[in-house]
Parts: structure tokens; sequence; C-alpha cells
């Protein structure tokens, strides 16, 4: 067996290993959606937390305007 034989055959095996990984989907779905879930709740934390003051000077301007 030459050496390019030997090259190309580990080539095609990694490919192989490769593709299972990529097809396998064990649990994978929900690993997904818990990290998509915990991306938006931190955006939304960060927005709170960086506009909170115009949020409650807004807020406080709008309420009172409402009830009379």
């Amino acid at each position: 067996m030459s050496v390019f034989e030997r090259i190309e055959l580990w080539a095609i095996g990694k490919a192989i290993k490769v593709k299972n990984f990529l097809d396998d989907e064990k649990g994978d779905t929900n690993f997904i959606s818990i990290l998509i879930i915990l991306a938006i709740g931190l955006s939304v934390a960060w927005v709170f937390i960086t506009y909170k003051d115009k949020m409650l000077v807004w807020v406080e301007n709008t309420i009172p305007e409402n009830f009379k």
C-alpha cells in the first residue's frame, strides 16, 4: 500500500467520522434550544440594564398622562 493510498484512506475515514458527527442529533436539539433561550434572556436583561433609566422616566411621564 503506497503512502498516497494510506493518506486517501485516512482522509476518507476522517470524512466519514465528521459526517457521522454532524448527522448525529442525539440531544443536540435540546442543547441548541437552551443556548438560544439563554442568549435571548441575556439580551433582554442587557437591554433592561442599559436603558432602565430612560424606561423609568418614560413610564413616569406616560402613566400620569393616561390617567388624567
